[in-house]
């Protein structure tokens, strides 16, 4: 087990990070705290472990990193509060970007994304309600 004071401007929202077999975490006493990132890209089991282990411990605000979509579901079924598919997300701004059409694409949400892209040569200076 190692911990780490985190450093630099986050430091108020972070306040250590830290490197831990699951066993470990009741000696930690994440029962205080207010938020926690469970980032195991590799061993699915210690991800559902750790992360089942910060719920019952009470921790309102759980980020877990998760590597396919079954992975994710289970941890949303287990209660984790937000779960992140990097590779998928990333995936799927790749291929917006592929198309050519856009220049950046950034979702928030199922139904919201952000997207720039080339205006077409028919709709300069026009309003954006009538293009």
């Amino acid at each position: 087990m190692s911990t780490r004071p985190k450093a630099g401007a986050e430091s108020n929202q972070l306040t250590h990070a830290v490197v831990a077999d699951p066993d470990v975490l009741g000696r930690l006493g994440v029962n205080e705290f207010t938020s926690a990132v469970v980032g195991i890209g590799s061993d699915i089991q210690a991800s559902i472990l750790i992360s089942s282990n910060l719920l019952e411990a009470g921790v309102p605000s759980i980020w877990a990193k998760a590597i396919s979509r079954q992975h994710g579901q289970i941890l949303e079924r287990l209660g984790v509060h937000h779960v992140v598919l990097p590779e998928r997300e990333m995936g799927e701004r790749v291929a917006h970007l592929v198309t050519g059409r856009m220049l950046d694409f950034i979702e928030f949400d199922d139904d919201y994304a952000l997207v720039k892209t080339v205006t077409l040569s028919a709709v300069p200076g026009g309003p954006l309600s009538q293009s």
